[in-house]
């Protein structure tokens, strides 16, 4: 449907021809889509898996502590062929170490700190807990197999240890739930996991917080207080037979220590979650909760061993770097009894609830 120009050969379309023709919808123009597009398969072999490593003096009478930090460092260079993530100091003269990969770690082994007359030996191997994450799935197949079982079939996986949740029943007797709480060899905890051809989502691990069952503070444990022993119910020093008021030794208020209420509880509760969260120091952790939400006051009920807290900042301040100091002494020599203690409270918690 064209109309030729008598002056022409050339044809001319129609703007009326549009209207008895139908539409094509290939020659519609594509809408450009601004930016990349996300890729929602994640694959998990991309995922960084970093490592961990101790390394200390073997060489008697002599410690890291004391080696010359300029030459440690050059050392360290020549055998990872570049620098660590990070660097720390521990308190006993140990160095842990944070690198990329296990290839790091490989190399690093091969560490010579001989020079000149700071000749030293040294032990490098991985750090023991901090190379390991900790998840927990819920299905039903953790009711009926053995913790054996679930650990045989989930080995491959890179599962090193599972412990199913018990409950009590009326008669007396535990029987499992269907809650299980997995460790992995892996600094990446995986998003899922195959148990047969079924398919688990894996939830991040958050123990509860580190409390000392004597003194009932935060940052460390029975086995590091030198504290006298104090009622978990009056705050006062401790008796087998409680008959007075409640009174929480933390914050001061009508409840109990123990009490899942207390707003020091809550607190270190999200302390802890951003330090399982992050993989990071209490310390490093603490300062990021100060950030956003301010310090609790705390009111101590025993004055035998601290003064009570007032609206005085200096005093909380230096209350406050006390925890703290408590806490990374204790974090970074922690070990296999306190983590056992933590997964105690927390089925201990489960059970109540």
């Amino acid at each position: 449907m064209g109309v030729v120009d008598p002056g022409g050969s050339r044809t001319f379309g129609s703007y009326f021809s549009i209207l008895g023709e139908p539409p094509n919808r290939n020659s519609r123009k594509k809408r450009k889509i601004r930016g990349e597009r996300i890729n929602l398969n994640f694959d998990e072999s991309s995922r960084t898996e970093e490592v961990f490593m101790v390394i200390e003096s073997d060489t008697k009478g002599k410690s890291l502590a004391k080696y010359n930090p300029f030459l440690f460092a050059k050392a360290t260079e020549m055998a990872l062929g570049g620098k660590p993530l990070q660097t720390t100091m521990l308190r006993d003269g140990k160095i842990l170490m944070r690198l990329k990969n296990q290839t790091e770690a490989n190399k690093l082994k091969k560490l010579n700190l001989n020079h000149g007359t700071d000749n030293i030996q040294v032990n490098i191997y991985e750090h023991k807990t901090l190379n390991s994450t900790k998840g927990i799935i819920r299905c039903d197949a953790c009711k009926f197999l053995s913790e054996e079982e679930l650990l045989e079939g989930l080995r491959p996986q890179k599962v090193t240890d599972v412990y199913i949740m018990k409950r009590k029943g009326q008669n007396g007797e535990t029987y499992n739930t269907r809650t299980a709480i997995i460790t992995f060899k892996t600094t990446v905890l995986p998003r899922n996991i195959e148990i047969g051809y079924f398919t688990e989502r894996v939830e991040l691990f958050v123990p509860n917080p580190m409390r000392c069952m004597t003194c009932m503070r935060f940052g460390h444990t029975k086995n590091n207080c030198s504290r006298e022993k104090i009622c978990a119910k009056c705050g006062e020093n401790y008796h087998a037979i409680c008959n007075n008021p409640l009174k929480c030794s933390e914050c001061g208020e009508n409840h109990s220590a123990l009490d899942k209420e207390c707003p020091i509880w809550k607190d270190e509760v999200e302390i802890t979650k951003i330090q399982t969260e992050k993989r990071i120091t209490m310390r490093e952790a603490r300062q990021i909760r100060r950030e956003t939400v301010p310090l609790v006051p705390r009111k101590y009920t025993n004055e035998k061993y601290s003064t009570i807290v007032t609206g005085n900042t200096n005093v909380t301040q230096k209350r406050n770097l006390e925890i703290t100091s408590e806490e990374d002494e204790n974090n970074k020599n922690s070990n296999g009894d306190t983590q056992e203690t933590n997964i105690n409270n927390e089925i201990e918690q489960k059970e109540t609830e």
